[in-house]
């Protein structure tokens, strides 16, 4: 929605407002996909909160607003539904059952969970803090006119309850509207106290265990659970299946997608037990469908909705081959959990046959820089420019330039060397290096990297000592303050990665000076580690040595000769064997 204020006075801001001759009104653009798609369908939405009081119109535009929700939410499924059948007779709510009632509000309860879930994402993924801040007020102020009899009286519940049955075409008198209100109104109240929950990490009150999947089946009385365990209940399950802190931030936030791809594409009530091979096949048919930047392009819309808007046979705008792969590895594992926990007998999608449906991933073939490529990069004003510049607190803030020069000598992943604390700069038997890790030194995870085998030491390449670089890390170590050698760069919260900002700087610079790049293959920062890797595989032999100092497996997922921090290999040798790496174009520390 397009926020618009009023600034005629000094008292903050209220989103997606405008004051009009004093009064203040609701004001709101709907998305782009539904402009137009309705007969006589207008771009904004426009109501009036009814009063020019800042007070009170605070409390009024969370209700205006959420109403305003339904209502895209009642367009976009009258897009969808119109070539539906409508000669079939409305089901009255008198005849529908306990159990069919209690699934009428896990559906309504699961749909606006998992809208709300996609914003808490897209509010934890903003660099915009004070966005942020405010964001998290008004779920605050909403939480509270929700519990409100005063700021959302029953009558609001009432008119949200009836579009709500009228939508699914049930026919209903007052009195049946009236005994959903009451849960939808629950319902609305769990949802947004895990909203508050995820955005402060503070519970603001006791959960709604009536909202819980297992409570929700528990109390439709069915005596073998398990046999009619639901989509929602194994997507609800699985990221919690390890303890705290065993899954990374970037793990975490890579099953959301494939999670909603489950739970549209089969619906969060679709029974485990009876999805089969040719279910399973349809869904990895459907994963073609999907558009490239999904949430982007249609936000807050559901994954059949924006593929069947998207038309990618039309347009060819779908997903990569590589990120179709990645989605059912992961819906695999998803199943392949539910097999474990014994769930279901059987995991539909561990077969080759529907592993082979899927599009042929080719392997990248990976070009290295230019020597000339190289030293424009590494002596250009922007990676120069920042040498000897501090932040507001006095700190040295040159991870600009240090972090490129570390990753292009070392084969060090950008993430890692971003990440670097002060105290993991060390010395021993005489040799200066890296030591490449989670922890610090009293043993506390601070960090993370991309998997196990990737802590390691790494010997400083003699050209990198030569710049003064451990001058620069002594200069941070009598500042202190910030344990991290690179201060400036900020940890995301939702991924946990310290380098989202500066991968795309660098690469940036990366494309000033590469502008002719041979049949458009393109370089971008991770080349640098590649062109190690041939630099390496040149100096020696030894794929356990290599292996050792890049932090990789060896295959199988098994972990290498060096993967317990190198200890492997002495220091002396890997220090032999960096100190031979030779970057053409860089042999004579150009940015001296």
């Amino acid at each position: 929605m397009s926020d618009i204020h009023d600034t005629s006075n000094d008292m903050p801001k209220i989103a997606n407002t405008v004051q009009i001759g004093g009064i203040y009104k609701f004001n709101a653009r709907y998305p782009k996909h539904l402009i137009g798609e309705v007969n006589g369908f207008r771009k904004v939405y426009r109501k009036t909160l009814g009063t020019g009081d800042w007070k009170e119109a605070k409390r009024k535009v969370a209700q205006i607003a959420y109403e305003f929700e339904l209502e895209k939410e009642r367009l976009e499924k009258l897009i969808q539904s119109k070539t539906k059948d409508t000669s079939n007779p409305q089901k009255a709510f008198g005849k529908l059952t306990d159990s069919e009632k209690n699934r009428l509000i896990l559906d309504w309860f699961l749909t606006n969970e998992r809208k709300a879930e996609r914003s808490r994402s897209e509010i934890q993924l903003a660099d915009d803090e004070l966005w942020k801040k405010e964001r998290t007020a008004d779920a605050l102020a909403d939480f509270g006119s929700y519990k409100s009899v005063e700021d959302m009286p029953l009558e609001s519940w009432l008119k949200i309850t009836t579009k709500f049955l009228s939508d699914r075409e049930i026919a209903h008198s007052a009195e049946d509207a009236l005994d959903l209100a009451h849960l939808i109104r629950a319902a609305r109240i769990e949802i947004q106290r895990r909203s508050i929950e995820r955005l402060t990490g503070e519970n603001p009150g006791p959960v709604d265990e009536r909202f819980s999947m297992a409570s929700i089946i528990a109390s439709q009385g069915q005596a073998t659970p398990h046999s009619h365990r639901i989509i929602a209940e194994i997507c609800e399950r699985f990221p919690t299946r390890f303890a705290k802190g065993k899954l990374k931030k970037s793990t975490l936030a890579g099953y959301q997608m494939p999670i909603e791809i489950l739970i549209d594409f089969f619906g969060p009530d679709k029974p485990l037990k009876s999805i089969g091979y040719d279910e399973a096949e349809k869904l990895v048919s459907f994963l073609a469908e999907i558009p490239a930047n999904k949430t982007q392009r249609f936000p807050g819309m559901d994954f059949r909705a924006a593929a069947k808007l998207a038309n990618v046979a039309k347009t060819g705008k779908g997903l990569a081959p590589k990120r179709q792969l990645d989605l059912f590895i992961t819906i695999q594992s998803i199943l392949s959990y539910a097999e474990e926990i014994q769930w279901i007998d059987r995991n539909p999608f561990d077969s080759k046959a529907l592993r082979g449906l899927l599009p042929a991933v080719k392997r990248k073939e990976h070009v290295s820089f230019t020597a000339t490529e190289l030293r424009a990069l590494f002596t250009s004003s922007s990676l120069l420019s920042v040498r000897g510049t501090s932040n507001e607190e006095g700190l040295a803030t040159e991870g600009k330039f240090w972090v490129p020069l570390l990753c292009v000598f070392h084969g060090l992943r950008i993430n890692e060397a971003a990440s670097l604390l002060i105290e993991d700069v060390k010395v021993s038997e005489g040799v200066h290096y890296l030591s490449v890790r989670e922890e610090d030194d009293t043993g506390q995870t601070i960090k993370s990297l991309k998997s196990e085998v990737s802590q390691r030491r790494v010997p400083i390449h003699r050209q990198i000592i030569e710049s003064g670089f451990l001058n620069f890390v002594e200069r941070r170590r009598e500042q202190g303050e910030d344990p991290f050698l690179f201060c400036e760069f900020k940890e995301n919260s939702l991924t946990g990665n310290r380098a989202k900002d500066l991968s795309q700087w660098i690469n940036r610079q990366i494309r000033k000076v590469t502008t002719n790049q041979p049949n458009k293959k393109r370089k971008t920062f991770h080349t640098f580690r590649h062109q190690v890797t041939d630099e390496l595989r040149r100096i020696t032999d030894s794929d356990d040595k290599r292996t050792a100092l890049l932090g990789w497996t060896t295959g199988g997922g098994k972990k290498n000769a060096g993967a317990d921090y190198g200890k492997g290999f002495p220091l002396s040798q890997l220090k032999a064997i960096v100190d031979q790496v030779t970057i053409e174009g860089l042999e004579d520390n150009p940015w001296q």
